[in-house]
């Protein structure tokens, strides 16, 4: 009767070890899969760098230009607006990125619960608010960058205007500095999210890998 109670226990054991490894494999095939995912954004930011790039040069040579070169400055101002419309694009492009980020994100947190280590729930809760930060963080940087293009195409508008006023395109400038300078700031916190949640994420995988509760 002992020996068929130590059998039994231990093929207890072996099936709890083998539903940790399973709940273990699944939250890192999970994570692996956000991660995928989330790394869709960074396509299109490259590709607004770029942009962002080309317009400025066109916007340098707009504003240096003589105000009697009309025909210039429309070709410029078709030029940059044409750059600033390819812009918009891509800032919608990378919002549905972060969009199938969050949900992917959201999909690793029921599979975290079924685990029973509580070291690795505490360490994914202080995860979640990191990213809960960050996906904050973007929908701000979005706001105020799309802000920024509005401003910017509105500039575009007055140098096609025959005659345009010189007041107006320097209230203009003034009002994109300004809006710029918010976009940094945004951009500034969301790198910073990104930063911490790339630390919490390299905790959470030191502690699952090196979760007492599995066999080696």
């Amino acid at each position: 009767m002992f020996r068929f109670f130590v059998v039994c226990l231990a093929v207890l054991i072996q099936s709890g070890c083998g539903n940790i490894l399973v709940q273990e494999e699944q939250v890192q095939k999970q994570l692996e899969r956000f991660e995928s995912v989330d790394a869709n954004m960074y396509e299109p930011q490259q590709e607004l760098l770029k942009l962002e790039g080309e317009e400025k040069q066109v916007y340098e040579q707009l504003v240096t230009l003589r105000l009697d070169n009309q025909a210039e400055m429309k070709s410029l101002a078709d030029e940059a607006n044409e750059l600033l419309e390819q812009r918009k694009k891509l800032l919608e492009k990378e919002k549905r990125a972060v969009k199938e980020s969050k949900e992917a994100f959201q999909q690793v947190e029921p599979l975290i619960h079924g685990m029973s280590d509580e070291g690795i729930q505490r360490e994914w809760e202080k995860m979640k608010e990191v990213m809960t930060h960050r996906y904050t963080s973007y929908e701000e940087l979005y706001n105020e960058y799309d802000v920024a293009l509005k401003e910017g195409g509105e500039l575009y508008r007055v140098f096609l205007q025959s005659p345009f006023s010189t007041v107006s395109v320097e209230n203009q400038i003034k009002k994109i500095d300004e809006q710029y300078k918010r976009v940094a700031e945004r951009n500034h916190s969301f790198n910073n999210w990104t930063d911490e949640y790339h630390k919490e994420r390299d905790v959470l995988y030191e502690k699952i890998a090196g979760n007492p509760n599995k066999t080696k």
